[in-house]
């Protein structure tokens, strides 16, 4: 069968209700989806550990990408539902710490106030998220970035970027971190995917991309269908296309309006 697309959708905020974690509201769409053979590509700052059981729940077969872009995940044959081989772009957790800590350490760092994952108990995840205590537990499961709650100004946050990326690390801003990772963004582990799919079907795929946050921009401006989620706790991001849509529902109301349209009309015009 000649696969038209694949959809690569973020998570917190465009698949998931950003306060409740809901997605129920998406179920039209995701059915349309199945029914056209149209691959979903979760695409998440969450870990895999996170993501394997929202998979199972949505009863989802195809890739996904962890962490912000630092790892995709391609399901493996085999009776072990967690069978997978995983193709790494970002820096390893623990050095990314080890950097951190040094600039905590510094007295130019000692000036910026941020708690990460790792200054956090299980409790404190909590109560920041509203996940639940398994849900914190596997989110606290992380291999490559750390997320921080920023708590100081946005000019020390540019200072902060400054700093880090003259010691190789980048940021990310999601729905309610700022993510520091290297070598990696979700833009970079779609395109891998996009080519890995063009080598498994023999021809070329178009995507469409959901997001709401300014970590899901390097993946939305790689799609030819690239679609802003409306969240209820900020701006759209600013992307450089024409022909964004944006939607007007939040959250997975917007996503099940958007595909809905979209794929809709893409098969009228066929």
């Amino acid at each position: 069968m000649k696969q038209e697309y694949i959809v690569v959708s973020d998570l917190d905020g465009t698949l998931l209700d950003h306060h409740t974690y809901a997605w129920h509201a998406a179920q039209e769409a995701l059915n349309l989806l199945k029914s056209r053979h149209i691959p979903l590509i979760l695409c998440s700052s969450k870990t895999a550990a996170e993501m394997l059981p929202l998979r199972k729940v949505l009863d989802l077969q195809d890739p996904f990408i962890a962490e912000n872009g630092a790892a995709v995940y391609l399901p493996c044959d085999g009776p072990d539902e967690h069978n997978y081989r995983r193709i790494v772009f970002g820096m390893n957790r623990a050095d990314i710490l080890a950097i951190l800590g040094k600039i905590k350490r510094s007295d130019e760092g000692k000036k910026f106030r941020f708690t990460g994952f790792n200054d956090m108990s299980l409790s404190d995840l909590m109560d920041v998220t509203g996940l639940d205590e398994d849900s914190a537990a596997k989110a606290m499961h992380r291999e490559f970035g750390e997320p921080l709650k920023w708590q100081d100004s946005a000019e020390h946050l540019k200072e902060f970027q400054q700093i880090l990326n003259k010691l190789g690390l980048d940021t990310q801003q999601g729905g309610r971190f700022v993510h520091v990772s290297a070598g990696c963004d979700k833009g970079k582990a779609v395109s891998w995917l996009k080519d890995y799919y063009h080598e498994k079907t023999g021809h070329s795929c178009k995507v469409i991309a959901l997001g709401d946050s300014e970590n899901d921009i390097s993946m939305l401006e790689l799609a030819e269908f690239p679609i802003l989620i409306k969240s209820p706790v900020k701006a759209f991001p600013a992307l450089a296309q024409e022909n964004v849509i944006h939607t007007t529902g939040y959250g997975p109301v917007g996503w099940n309006e958007a595909l809905l349209e979209l794929l809709n009309k893409k098969q009228g015009t066929q």
